[in-house]
């Protein structure tokens, strides 16, 4: 089974620390229980996952700061990227909006 990290209850995504296939099982560690959830396309390393449904237009919370915007419905276990979020990142100086 493959792993991600979830670091702060707001948080919607977990970071993957490993490549994860379409169809796997992840387990979600961190500030809650563990969580097994099943991707739903393939995560490389590093990049994060829904840890539920996120909906268009909806921020995406990783850190427990706002780093994006959901341009398209996420369904848990799908892979988050630039293919479906738009960046809300600030300049490194500023830090990140708390959630």
């Amino acid at each position: 089974m493959k792993q991600a990290i979830l670091l702060s209850v707001n948080d919607n995504v977990a970071t993957v620390l490993e490549r994860v296939g379409e169809g796997e099982e992840i387990q979600v560690k961190g500030v809650s229980q563990v969580e097994t959830i099943v991707a739903k396309d393939e995560i490389p390393s590093g990049h994060k996952v829904a840890v539920r449904d996120i909906r268009k237009r909806e921020r995406i919370i990783k850190y427990d700061n706002k780093i994006g915007v959901a341009t398209a419905d996420i369904s848990t276990g799908q892979h988050v990227h630039v293919q479906n979020v738009v960046s809300e990142r600030t300049e490194i100086n500023e830090g990140g909006e708390r959630a």
